[in-house]
């Protein structure tokens, strides 16, 4: 990035002497020590980029855990290693500066509500699903401290191209995807990379096209080489990407070869060096193309100036191109919109107001004029074929305010303001979003996610989490760091201003229809970072105070006290829930032994005591419930499962003792093993906190119907019902009920509305109508269902109990036949029943 401000001839622009005092910069200590700290930490800050790349297969969450802990363990050597620096040279301190103080106030703010949220632990601690919380809150403030601390301009154009490079892979990474040699994780056709969801990966994308421009439009950098470091970047991961994933997948396979049958054979069958015919030829393609770096790098003195100029723009160019190519097949509609509106907003500004660049101005000018023309030819074409049949043109030409999608998101926006309206001040906490979801629960989103823990859009969420502070806090951020860019003096060219502008505008509307992962979070606190490196002031009166020590002092104890704090922060933040994390995909896998290794893992995990116990529990608890289920499994691993998981669930319940969501899981737990009493009490406590909630109802009027109590199941499933009659598959569910009670009447009037075919197909219409005694209708639905599905054992046996019951012996055991023509295994079987129908038994 560059300057191209005119200001007094003898100082920094910001330091005009008629605006500002003269502030001189100090130089930092060439001490052999002092100058290794410093190249350690430079060293962690360019890691940073990489983290985007990982994806930990062995970990709960692969795509969030790994970049989480990867992140915070990086922040916190690093952070460690700059209190030590800065404990010896005091040139490595913070500038002081409005946007330091905005977020030391965004942080206490947050604080004081997680402090307040109705579950402080996850507030602080989060889990692995969104490895969020103040304890992130709090590593982004040590990363923006670090490194506006530490990186120069110099510094900073490197770390950009870094930055590209690995956007170059991704470039490459995402052609595997498409040409399916790599799996599309959210299936379909959205590319998602290595982040695991296609809209984290379109933000990134976002963020790397104004970085290249910004790099681009460097006057003070002509030369070839920080471009073609991204090539290198770029380009080398992808040379070394199928070394990396080859050793992965084999440790991965080696690290569960005592669970795995026939291990070697499964490493044979499953592990290869190469992706397919695709990623072969991108590997070659990229030892060709790291020739050429190498040659272009090597003899870019023998390139003219106009040559250099023309290459150098070439590769910034298809820099750009790839990055939009990756966006673009995300089909992601927010970044999108946001990255047109951010250029259009960066060419707005320097059209208008940059008077000293005419030839800039017309440039703009003609960006603008094209992104309305392009805007304009799609919304004429929208209705066209080739629109609609594409499956990424057809996202955005399906946008409007009644698709299902943004009605679902102003319903969510709705109960945020509930629940901002609730608790105005300081809000609910980070994390704490479900309590709000659950108490003001539109019935109407029955057929969306069922446990929203975001708003979808990053005003309501810290509008939820913080309160009217906690939304002011934040969005102070964007508001100093404008104010930074654009005040009297700042060291930034116009274009500089307009383009960061524009960025902030584009990643601001993006987060209006989703929200923040740790990529973006990086990116922007990085921007915020590389704005607050550009201010010229003195160090904080208080931190200047903090380490004024003498150097008796700072060697024997503060330095040694920073060490061991650093190691006690990072084994407490990262190794236990890192290890549980683990030790839960052990407990989940198959294995040799059976589902009693299973528990010894569930208990292992859980013995670690990290933030990740709510997640243990729930998956405990479907572990549970499969094994109550399990035919033939020993009845002492049976109650060892159920006694591990109900001890469990009681503690979870003492720690979130306000949380549906728990209430449900213990009461669907207690229901599989039998205790219809006991899931009674849990469910009904679970429907006061969400009483508007159908999936509840329905497992409450199940255990009612469980119980032998009709009447209370169908009042119960009524309630459900009349939440919102257009759900249809409550509807269903309210007929059920209404069978088993013996108002056949009535549920046919209740099913009327609905097509015959799916009544007649339903399982349990027909099951309900078989135990109810409404046989012809039992009957029917099984036989339109064989029509279908003519091998379908199951309905055969089912056939044959309807017909037996109805006294038609003879056909009763025709249909049994027809099972062992299909089945011939199962003669043995059809002839025991066969037997009992001529005794005049039931079967």
């Amino acid at each position: 990035m560059h300057n191209n401000h005119k200001g007094h001839p003898h100082l920094p622009a910001e330091q005009h002497p008629s605006t500002r005092p003269q502030v001189s910069t100090p130089t930092p200590s060439t001490r052999p020590g002092d100058v290794t700290l410093r190249y350690l930490i430079i060293a962690g800050i360019f890691l940073l980029p990489f983290v985007c790349l990982i994806v930990a297969g062995h970990s709960f969450f692969p795509f969030i855990t790994g970049k989480n802990f990867t992140f915070r363990i990086v922040v916190e050597i690093i952070t460690a290693l700059w209190l030590i620096l800065a404990v010896r040279d005091q040139t490595a301190l913070p500038k002081s500066s409005r946007l330091l103080q905005a977020f030391i106030v965004f942080l206490g703010v947050i604080f004081i509500s997680d402090l307040l949220s109705p579950n402080s632990f996850k507030s602080f601690w989060s889990n692995y699903e969104r490895m969020e919380g103040f304890v992130t809150l709090v590593h982004l403030f040590a990363l923006f401290v670090v490194v506006s601390s530490m990186m120069t301009r110099k510094l900073w154009s490197w770390f950009f191209h870094t930055t590209l490079g690995v956007g170059i892979f991704l470039f490459l990474y995402s052609l595997i995807q498409l040409h399916r040699e790599i799996a599309i994780n959210q299936g379909g056709v959205r590319l998602d990379a290595t982040f695991g969801n296609a809209t984290y990966l379109a933000i990134f994308m976002v963020f790397l096209i104004f970085f290249a421009i910004f790099s681009f439009t460097d006057k003070e950098n002509r030369s070839l080489r920080p471009v073609l470091t991204s090539g290198f970047v770029g380009v080398g991961l992808s040379f070394f990407y199928p070394f990396y994933q080859y050793s992965s997948d084999i440790f991965d396979f080696y690290r569960l070869s005592n669970h795995l049958p026939n291990p070697q054979e499964q490493i044979a069958n499953n592990i290869h060096f190469f992706t397919g015919p695709y990623g072969t030829n991108l590997f070659w393609i990229s030892v060709l193309g790291l020739v050429a770096l190498c040659v272009l790098w090597f003899n870019e003195k023998n390139f003219g100036e106009r040559a250099r100029l023309y290459v150098r723009g070439g590769l910034y160019f298809l820099i750009i191109l790839a990055d939009l190519f990756v966006l673009y097949n995300t089909a992601s509609r927010g970044p999108v919109l946001g990255l047109i509106g951010g250029l259009f907003l960066a060419a707005l500004l320097v059209a208008i107001f940059d008077k000293d660049e005419p030839r800039l101005r017309k440039i703009s000018a003609g960006i603008i004029v094209s992104l309305v023309v392009f805007v304009g030819a799609f919304i004429a074409l929208k209705d066209y074929d080739f629109v609609k049949k594409s499956p990424v043109l057809a996202r955005f030409s399906s946008l409007s305010f009644t698709d299902k999608t943004t009605e679902s998101r102003f319903m969510i926006w709705n109960m945020a303001w509930q629940g901002f309206k609730e608790r105005p001040i300081f809000g609910w906490g980070q994390e704490s979003f479900n309590y709000v979801f659950n108490k003001y629960y539109d019935p109407k989103m029955y057929s969306q996610e069922q446990w929203f823990d975001r708003t979808h859009n990053v005003f309501f969420d810290w509008l939820v989490a913080g309160g009217l502070f906690g939304v002011i806090s934040y969005l102070s951020l964007f508001g100093f760091a404008i104010y930074y860019l654009w005040r009297k003096g700042a060291p930034f060219s116009f274009l500089e201003k307009s383009l960061v502008t524009g960025l902030f505008a584009a990643y601001f509307f993006h987060n209006l229809t989703v929200f923040d992962n740790i990529t973006s979070y990086i990116l922007f606190v990085t921007v915020l970072a590389w704005i607050g490196s550009r201010v010229v002031s003195a160090p904080p009166a208080v931190a200047k105070n903090i380490f004024a020590l003498d150097s008796g002092t700072k060697n024997r104890v503060l330095i040694p006290l920073i060490a061991v704090a650093a190691v006690f922060v990072l084994y407490k933040v990262n190794v236990p829930a890192l290890l549980a994390s683990k030790d839960l995909i052990s407990a989940l896998s198959a294995n040799k032994v059976g589902p009693s290794l299973n528990l010894v893992y569930f208990k292992k995990a859980l013995s670690r005591n990290s933030f990740g116990d709510s997640e243990i529990h729930e998956q405990l608890v479907q572990k549970s419930t499969q094994a109550a289920d399990a035919a033939g499994l020993d009845p002492k691993i049976k109650t060892d499962f159920f006694n591990l998981t109900r001890s469990e669930m009681l503690r979870q319940l003492e720690r979130t003792p306000n949380d549906a969501r728990y209430h449900l899981f213990m009461g669907s737990f207690l229901a599989g093993f039998g205790d219809n009493d006991g899931a009674v009490t849990y469910l009904q406590k679970a429907h006061e906190l969400s009483p508007k909630k159908q999936t509840i109802l329905f497992s409450l009027g199940s255990v009612y119907l469980g119980k032998g109590d009709y009447a209370k199941g169908v009042e119960i499933m009524k309630e459900a019902f009349d939440l919102e009659p257009s759900f249809d598959e409550a509807r269903r569910i309210y007929a059920v009920a209404l069978v088993y009670a013996k108002q056949g009447e009535l549920a046919a009037e209740v099913l009327k509305s609905l097509p015959a075919e799916t009544v007649l197909a339903d399982q349990r219409l027909i099951r309900a109508y078989f135990l109810a005694g409404y046989l012809d209708k039992a009957l029917e639905g099984v036989n339109f269902v064989l029509l279908k599905e003519p091998s379908n054992i199951q309905y055969h046996f089912t056939r044959a109990s309807v017909l037996n019951q109805l006294g038609q012996k003879t056909a009763a055991i025709a249909a049994l036949n027809k099972i062992a023509e299909i089945n011939p295994a199962a003669r043995q079987e059809v002839d025991q029943f066969i037997k009992k129908i001529r005794s005049g038994e039931s079967i």
